[in-house]
């Protein structure tokens, strides 16, 4: 799990300015995740329905020139 962590981070800071802002597709089910803003929340309520978390982070300024 580390390795990957770790490959993921490695090819995010080589890549430069590649990760941009997706529209989202009104035929998604996005609106279906129960999205949490804080992580013991998020934690407490993956364990309480035994299901999985999906961790969103993101940094920087969005209008950064890339």
């Amino acid at each position: 799990m580390r390795l990957s962590i770790i490959l993921t981070l490695a090819m995010v800071a080589t890549t430069g300015c590649h990760l941009k802002e997706v529209p989202v597709d009104p035929a998604s089910r996005h609106g279906e995740v129960a999205w949490r803003d804080d992580f013991p929340a998020a934690s407490r309520d993956a364990a309480l329905l035994s299901k999985p978390m999906l961790l969103v982070m993101v940094a920087g300024p969005k209008d950064d020139g890339c």
